[in-house]
């Protein structure tokens, strides 16, 4: 029914329970230990979130993506993402680029994986636009709702059909992940930084954009504010700050865009960077630490010309010689 407009001759990296081992994200599927973590597909059966045959390995939603692996009995493992197996720049990947991305009010897109099943499509707007015009199988997809954190709608397989994430009948079932993402009693829906912990919800001193889930300054993934998306630039919209106060000892992802030498202070330490891109265009690939990270890492505002200069490095100004907090 639906198919992938482009086609990746995959000799895929078994998803073996040996590769989780390389996994750095942890799940967070069924958080009220209800059984909230199945799918169900009628060509497939029931696919689980949440396996419990490997070491935190199911599931794991963020604000910009998911990760993780569900597993199905007739499928076996499907993979969210290339970073569970390549790292978070999914570097090496035979596919490239790949997993499902989640927008800041909770849609899903893009793609999973499964060797036994092929890819698994999250939204018709993959393919037919965000009207999703043309689409043989109408408005279709999945999404999470950031009050309940209970997925809904359903996914397309072009070998197994449909993979619904949620229903009442004939018995009822449903994946869901946390509402309180940074779990500070506010709830995901009406927490204004639900990814940064903020009981107060007091606000940092710097302006938050819209789709900022972390409150660092910078949306998750879409220009908002005069400002590129954390997914364009490199750095991880799930985390506002340094896991560490010492320089250059945590390692990529950078976790704020400012905070180039993660030691949560933004100084001349930072700006600094901006010496050898400054004036060229979008120069980051071959430059130090930064080498091969995809995104323009230097490109602040985003601008499609992507040149590196005053609007970029003037970003700086409401942030110079503060402080981030985790």
């Amino acid at each position: 029914m639906m198919m992938r407009l482009w086609a990746i001759p995959l000799a895929f990296v078994a998803l073996a329970l040996a590769a989780f081992a390389a996994a750095v994200f942890a799940e967070n599927i069924d958080p009220n230990n209800d059984m909230s973590q199945y799918a169900w597909s009628e060509n497939a059966g029931w696919i689980n979130a949440e396996p419990a045959n490997c070491s935190n390995c199911g599931v794991q939603v963020r604000a910009a993506d998911l990760t993780g692996y569900m597993w199905g009995e007739n499928v076996g493992w499907i993979s969210m993402s290339c970073k569970n197996s390549y790292g978070y720049y999914c570097t090496g990947s035979p596919g490239g680029t790949w997993g499902v991305n989640r927008s800041y009010s909770g849609a899903l897109s893009g793609y999973a994986w499964s060797e036994n099943s092929g890819w698994i499509n999250m939204s018709c707007t993959n393919n037919y636009g965000a009207s999703c015009t043309g689409s043989p199988g109408g408005t279709w997809g999945v999404s999470i709702s950031p009050a309940t954190g209970v997925f809904s709608g359903r996914g397309w397989s072009d070998n197994k059909g449909w993979i619904t994430f949620s229903a009442m009948s004939p018995v009822a079932y449903q994946v869901q992940t946390t509402n309180d993402f940074d779990a500070d009693t506010i709830i995901n829906n009406v927490d204004n930084c639900p990814f940064w912990s903020n009981t107060a919800q007091a606000l940092p001193s710097w302006p938050i954009p819209a789709g900022d889930s972390d409150c660092d300054g910078f949306p998750d993934s879409v220009l908002a504010g005069g400002k590129a998306g954390e997914t364009y630039i490199g750095t991880d919209p799930s985390k506002s700050c340094a896991e560490t106060p010492g320089a250059n000892n945590d390692p990529l992802p950078d976790t704020n865009p400012m905070d180039f030498n993660d030691d949560r202070i933004f100084n001349g330490q930072d700006s600094g960077k901006f010496g050898g891109p400054f004036g060229s265009f979008n120069k980051h690939v071959s430059d130090g630490p930064f080498a091969g990270i995809p995104g323009e890492r230097f490109n602040f505002n985003g601008d499609a010309a992507g040149v590196i200069n005053g609007q970029d490095t003037g970003k700086y100004q409401a942030y110079f010689n503060k402080t981030c907090v985790p």
